[in-house]
């Protein structure tokens, strides 16, 4: 992760560090500000149950879309740290611009009622401090050894990224990402054969369950297994979603799936919420109606596994912004005749990749009538990162995940350290809506938010 220059990172917040770098989205971050002489702040050190603590500030790197998708970013670290370790954070400060959260406030493991001024000040980044007892903690959660070092490996050094040098599996790692997205019309078109698929490249898998509130799809399990004995490194099921009550439908998923494959929580798992119309339905499933459904998976897994919408841009547009979950979209543009996948990617423009709703997908459907091994007329998908990308994604661990490719730096913005006040730091929002980093709307949400 890279670390902005002139920061200063001391033991306990190169173990903040290393669980930040635990984060699935790791590679969008970047480390604003670490120790500094600030008498009573984590930031010059404290003591929390008796041990001692240290604060990080991270920020997110501007996307090319015009939809701030940084600040959407950092609320996505915010939420992972919230969900995942509240009692374990000696603070968390974030301020957002949507109107469906609350903003993160914590101070020592419990909601805090911050001051107007220190709300408004950290919009522009996520605030994290940590004892060292309970950065221990939480790397021991993640799976993971404190920073350890070895000779002649750079920490934190100012303006460089933390870690060893890549290595060959890490370069392997990198390699293009394939998944066949499957359900009972596929059975009538080729043999099923998984392991063929999987020779063919493909390293996710998954297939619809149901659909509304009770329809099942009866290939389902047979699928599954078969996907299980090729050895395809992550797989996933799929619901379509009706309008209405989605969080019923959520638990019919759910629970058919825990029927029929009861293993699903020991592998890396999709959970993949389908929201396109299709001619029996009135409508499209809406922005709420999508985000209940996920929100209700998440709780039904108990948070493991990815959790994702397949809700194309020609279906919403920016219809959903703000949204809190990860877009899989398709476009077949440039993908042509039946053929190879691989081949039927080679056309595909960057365009089929740009973001919509304030988010770039990471899964995208590119063709409808790939061959996928034996199989002819599939879906085929691509994600946009590597296999440990997404199985980091999942939940589940990867030792051998590389570090992610480094973005070019970008300055961190807004009130400067010297300004103190809500008046100096309502002038920093403003700075950051004149920058065209916030719409006018976003702006808007989070002055009332700060003021309110």
């Amino acid at each position: 992760m890279k670390v902005n220059p002139g920061v200063t990172i001391g033991p306990v917040g190169r173990k903040i560090l290393a669980v930040a770098e635990k984060y699935p989205k790791a590679n969008e971050l970047y480390v604003t500000s670490g120790f500094r002489n600030e008498p009573g702040s984590h930031h010059n050190g404290l003591f929390w149950n008796g041990s001692p603590t240290a604060a990080l500030d991270f920020g997110a790197y501007d996307d090319p879309e015009p939809n701030s998708k940084d600040q959407a970013d950092m609320r996505d670290f915010a939420k992972w740290l919230l969900d995942n370790f509240r009692g374990d954070l000696a603070e968390l400060i974030h301020t957002t611009p949507y109107p469906d959260d609350n903003g993160f406030y914590l101070q020592n493991g419990v909601w805090h009622n911050f001051d107007q001024a220190t709300m408004a000040a950290h919009l522009n980044h996520v605030h994290v401090a940590m004892s060292d007892a309970s950065a221990d903690r939480i790397l021991a959660k993640l799976g993971a050894a404190g920073p350890q070092a070895p000779a002649g490996t750079p920490v934190a050094a100012a303006g460089v990224e933390v870690g060893p040098a890549p290595t060959a599996t890490a370069a392997a790692a990198g390699a293009e990402v394939w998944g066949w997205d499957a359900s009972n019309h596929d059975w009538g078109r080729g043999p099923m054969d998984l392991k063929a698929a999987r020779a063919a490249g493909i390293s996710f898998f998954t297939h619809k369950v149901s659909e509304g509130s009770d329809w099942l799809d009866s290939h389902y399990k047979e699928a599954m297994e078969r996907a299980r004995a090729a050895r395809i490194p992550v797989v996933g099921a799929y619901h379509v979603l009706y309008p209405g009550d989605a969080k019923s439908q959520a638990r019919f998923f759910f629970d058919t799936v825990a029927a029929q494959t009861p293993w699903h929580d020991t592998v890396p798992m999709i959970w993949q919420c389908d929201a396109e119309k299709f001619d029996n339905m009135v409508r499209a499933p809406n922005r709420q109606e999508i985000i209940d459904f996920l929100d209700e998976m998440r709780r039904l897994a108990n948070g493991k596994g990815y959790f994702i919408a397949y809700a194309p841009r020609w279906l919403y547009g920016d219809s959903l912004k703000p949204f809190p979950y990860d877009l899989w979209a398709s476009d077949y543009t440039g993908s042509g005749a039946p053929r190879p996948f691989k081949e039927q990617y080679k056309g595909v423009p960057a365009a089929s990749w740009q973001a919509y709703s304030g988010r770039k997908p990471t899964i995208l459907q590119f063709a409808s009538d790939a061959v996928t091994g034996t199989q002819p007329t599939t879906d085929a998908n691509r994600f946009a990162g590597s296999l440990a990308d997404l199985i980091n994604l999942t939940g589940s661990h990867d030792a051998s995940r590389p570090a992610p490719p480094m973005p070019v730096a970008a300055p961190a913005r807004g009130v400067t350290p010297s300004e103190d006040g809500l008046a100096a730091a309502l002038r920093g929002l403003s700075e950051l809506r004149s920058s065209g980093a916030l719409t006018a709307e976003e702006f808007t949400l989070a002055k009332e938010k700060i003021l309110h």
